[in-house]
């Protein structure tokens, strides 16, 4: 995802994407100490977001690692660096703006994955486990949970698709928003839901179930918040009245 996002830059300078780290102040303005997604021994450069136009890049070996705070500690990793070190970059807005749209994407997508991999793990749980005589998966209100897991799961998946496609069409900023915003919204749940149905067992160190529910979190803080999108989305269909292509709108009629 990082050399996705990272793609304009990587073209303006002629990099190889997947050599680039994507990195963001943790506190506003202050890029001394950076949230860094994708860094690893192959790293050779660390794209910065800042507020305005453009970008901050630095020499990954310029970084110093401190301890991880991140719910996924493997996908995002921690460190300083001497801002007054950064080169500033300004790449074509809309070569930046298709690469972030696709990085919404493949986050959505990933969503999808891990929380398609929580239900599954739901439903055999709930298939295996047996209370009162009888199988947990025909005692109704987790039937309910995983039915409306499967509800989210059709729905984040059609959007994925129809913004993928967008994009391949040179377009899908907005699908791309909005299916970044669901995803997010709709994993939590998933999450949520899957913790449920599968009790103390999921709460601990050793399942499954914290790796899936950590990266859907963690991705959900990247490339914008499905709160934040939300909000940006209903700006945008206020001002503009109308919505992205593909959805529509309830209008209320006149009473």
């Amino acid at each position: 995802l990082a050399g996705v996002a990272a793609a304009a830059l990587a073209a303006e300078r002629a990099m190889p994407p997947d050599r680039i780290a994507w990195a963001r102040p943790l506190r506003p303005g202050d890029e001394n100490e950076l949230s860094i997604l994708g860094w690893d021994a192959d790293t050779a450069w660390v794209a910065i977001e800042m507020g305005g136009p453009g970008m901050g890049i630095v020499p990954a070996d310029k970084l110093a690692e401190l301890p991880s705070r991140a719910l996924d500690g493997e996908m995002v990793r921690r460190a300083s660096v001497d801002a007054r070190g950064l080169e500033r970059v300004v790449p074509s807005a809309e070569a930046h703006m298709r690469a972030r749209s696709l990085a919404r994407i493949g986050a959505s997508f990933e969503i999808l994955g891990a929380a398609t991999a929580l239900t599954d793990l739901a439903v055999r749980y709930t298939n295996d486990r047996e209370q009162f005589g009888r199988p947990l998966s025909e005692f109704q209100a987790l039937q309910h949970l995983l039915s409306e897991c499967q509800v989210d799961l059709a729905a984040l998946s059609s959007l994925c698709d129809a913004a993928l496609e967008e994009w391949s069409a040179n377009g899908a900023s907005e699908l791309a928003a909005a299916a970044k915003s669901l995803a997010g919204r709709a994993g939590r749940r998933i999450a949520q839901r899957t913790l449920q149905c599968m009790g103390a067992i999921a709460f601990t160190e050793e399942h499954a179930h914290h790796r899936f529910a950590r990266r859907i979190h963690t991705l959900d803080a990247w490339f914008g918040t499905s709160s934040e999108l939300e909000r940006e989305l209903g700006a945008a269909i206020r001002a503009n009245r109308r919505a992205p292509h593909g959805i529509e709108i309830w209008h209320p009629g006149p009473r």
